[in-house]
């Protein structure tokens, strides 16, 4: 299912063009990094670990740089002294990097003298670009309807948007579709519109609602758990759903009227 892709997004700049093809890569967990006034995470070459499909040269390119780490300094890196001025991204760990981060950061350092980073909290505009470029013009990301691959572990594998807020912080097909006509091909037109990634405000309240209705319907959800959903979490995520879609019907009404308005000169 996923070969069709393999041929697909031709185009790449010069610049940290590394592999001599795309390689395709899961869009979950493939973070993408973002200034800081447009989001909060910041996970430069964050690189889903899932799975990879590419040319023989170009996967060995891509993870033989990861050399193994020294433990248990590299998972709890932020404990240490040395570092205890530093803030970890991570909330619940203190690795140096993730294993998803160590790998694709790994790769591009080894062959860019001017991609460096001393551990995760190491962030600014100017890396966060450096690795949208380096995505946008190496890997084609695919969400589960592209690719058919799922993971057992996780639900959200074969439904991204069950992966919560976390999927603001995600690439999805609409990105990777955004960030190749903006680095790539200029001439791009995209297939794919997502009204939950195009407004941040209005795709957080979206989800929130959403994972409350698919809690209330899963077929393993316990009781106690569909419960609290048609109790608190629906009713209370719905009141805040309301002003997004009245914003919605609005701009859609804004639409058409300049739409009729155009057509009255045809």
């Amino acid at each position: 299912m996923f070969l069709i892709f393999f041929n697909q997004f031709p185009k790449r700049c010069e610049r940290y063009k590394l592999f001599e093809r795309r390689i395709l890569v899961s869009t979950l967990f493939s973070k993408i990094a973002v200034n800081k006034n447009k989001q909060t995470t910041e996970l430069p070459f964050h690189l889903s670990d899932w799975w990879f499909f590419g040319l023989t040269d170009d996967i060995k390119k891509l993870l033989l740089p990861s050399e193994l780490v020294v433990e248990p300094y590299f998972s709890n890196y932020f404990e240490y002294p040395e570092n205890e001025n530093k803030n970890s991204v991570y909330e619940k760990f203190n690795w140096k990097f993730s294993p998803e981060q160590y790998i694709g950061y790994s790769c591009f350092s080894k062959y860019y003298d001017d991609i460096r980073m001393e551990d995760c909290s190491d962030i600014s505009d100017l890396i966060n670009k450096k690795s949208q470029i380096c995505m946008a013009n190496n890997f084609i990301f695919l969400e589960y309807k592209q690719s058919g691959i799922w993971n057992f572990k996780y639900s959200c594998s074969k439904n991204e948007l069950l992966s919560g807020d976390r999927y603001l912080d995600l690439y999805s097909f609409y990105l990777f579709e955004q960030e190749y006509k903006k680095y790539c091909d200029s001439n791009y037109i995209p297939t794919v519109k997502n009204l939950i990634l195009s407004n941040k405000e209005i795709g957080c309240r979206i989800l929130r609602f959403y994972k409350h209705i698919y809690k209330l319907v899963d077929k393993e959800s316990p009781f106690i758990v569909k419960l609290e959903q048609l109790l608190f979490g629906i009713p209370i995520s719905g009141i805040t759903l309301v002003p997004t879609l009245m914003k919605i019907l609005k701009e859609i009404k804004i639409n058409e009227t300049k739409y009729d308005n155009s057509t009255k000169f045809i």
